[in-house]
């Protein structure tokens, strides 16, 4: 029995070794990745600069074309087809300019989306190597997780127009078991988006894994927690999942369920706009 354990004390060092060393690489990638995402960011402001600069000087000839016009008209107001000549080059000018402040808007957007992606990039990155970290001591080993997702309503729209992703803590089923974490799309995803949350209870590639019974088959309830004042009253939403995954690859098993917007306004699920997820796993 002692040179089992012993070996698998070696096995389960061994593993943590290649943990830290993935985490170490992954913190490199990250610093690289910030320094890239900082010079983008100078890159970005100084176009942007740029641009508001040659729109203001394109105003500043667009007003001074205006005021030259005026003059002439003043001047030479009894030549009908001078006038005319002189308002059509105007209302060109103005097209122009009304042409230039659309796609400077449109770019603008543009650019906003970009550094928006880069960021979301990043922080993808920098929770991967806090997923590495977590995997290599999960602390939540009683396959039970209560998550407060904080400034629902900010999220929301954050999801609504970026299509962001949350991911819970990650915890495991029992001691030395599967890496488990909760991700959801608070305004859905695919056919079922803007009228349901779309949620996944995920299996993750854990430390223990080749020790592991694979496929990997749990049942799990996902409660929605009722935030009444009066417990008494309180009706928890539940909902059970099965969750599934057929080898200990790095592939998520993103079998995905809902539950409708008008589940989630109804009651005291919101209140001080929090929301309050449990995940039981029952086997």
């Amino acid at each position: 029995m002692k040179p089992f354990t012993s070996s698998l004390k070696e096995q389960v060092q061994s593993r943590l070794d290649e943990a830290q060393k993935l985490i170490n690489q992954l913190s490199a990638d990250v610093t690289f990745h910030q320094n890239q995402l900082n010079d983008n960011i100078l890159k970005l402001e100084e176009l942007i600069f740029e641009n508001e600069r040659l729109n203001r000087e394109k105003f500043f000839q667009i007003e001074e074309f205006l005021q030259q016009i005026n003059e002439d008209i003043k001047t030479k107001l009894g030549n009908s087809d001078y006038v005319t000549s002189k308002q059509a080059t105007l209302d060109y000018e103005v097209k122009n300019v009304k042409n230039i402040v659309c796609e400077t808007e449109e770019r603008c957007d543009k650019l906003d989306r970009a550094l928006h992606q880069t960021m979301q990039n990043l922080s993808d990155l920098e929770a991967q190597m806090a997923m590495q970290q977590r995997i290599a001591s999960v602390q939540n080993i009683r396959g039970h997780l209560i998550w407060r997702i904080k400034d629902y309503s900010k999220k929301l729209e954050e999801s609504k127009q970026y299509d962001t992703i949350l991911h819970s803590a990650m915890f495991s089923n029992k001691a030395f078991s599967y890496a488990l974490r909760l991700d959801i799309f608070l305004n859905g995803k695919g056919t079922w988006k803007g009228r349901n949350v779309i949620a996944c209870l995920n299996v993750l590639s854990g430390e223990y894994d080749p020790l592991l019974a694979w496929p990997c088959r749990l049942q799990a309830e996902i409660i929605i927690r009722d935030q009444s004042s009066n417990l008494a009253e309180a009706e928890d939403y539940i909902k059970t999942v099965n969750v599934r995954k057929k080898s200990d690859d790095f592939i998520q098993s993103n079998q995905y369920f809902h539950i409708p917007h008008r589940v989630i306004t109804s009651r005291n699920y919101i209140r001080n706009d929090s929301l309050f997820i449990e995940v039981r796993v029952l086997k």
